[in-house]
């Protein structure tokens, strides 16, 4: 449900010219390896709190 609501919102920016495609396109790919940078970090553990 969320994804197609991102999805009608990345139409209606360029569908309204308030962006490019190429920028509605670029801002996915950004956000998308962001959420995956981070789901890495966080699997990885690279900032676990050491028991002292």
């Amino acid at each position: 449900m969320l994804a197609l609501f991102i999805l009608l919102i990345m139409i209606s920016r360029v569908y309204l010219s308030v962006h490019y495609p190429s920028d509605v396109i670029a801002g996915c790919l950004v956000g998308t390896g962001t959420i995956m940078l981070a789901t890495f970090i966080y699997e990885r553990g690279f900032f676990r709190l050491k028991n002292r």
